[in-house]
């Protein structure tokens, strides 16, 4: 038995969590969650995405020098988060 006007269950998920408001708290906690894939290896060691917090995302550092190394590829940091993301999650990094 197969009904035509069925919507797939993915997309009844989606529209779901979009009413609720969960979709962008799931946007967020996936940026949170691919910070050590786009940072690289050597600065995942060394930093830490805590939260996102209004497009605001704040990374903690374990030494002084990478904040230059952040600093300098926030821009593509930023970039490759939202694609991952799909939209745009993350406005700026803020370090502390």
């Amino acid at each position: 038995m197969t009904n035509e006007n069925a919507t797939p269950l993915g997309a009844v998920i989606q529209m779901l969590m979009k009413q609720a408001g969960l979709d962008k708290k799931v946007k967020e906690y996936a940026v949170l969650e691919q910070w050590n894939e786009v940072v690289g290896e050597f600065a995942a060691k060394a930093t830490t995405a805590k939260k996102l917090e209004h497009g605001r995302l704040i990374v903690t550092l374990v030494s002084p020098v990478w904040r230059s190394e952040i600093m300098l590829r926030k821009d593509e940091i930023i970039r490759v988060l939202n694609e991952k993301a799909g939209s745009e999650v993350v406005k700026e990094i803020v370090i502390r």
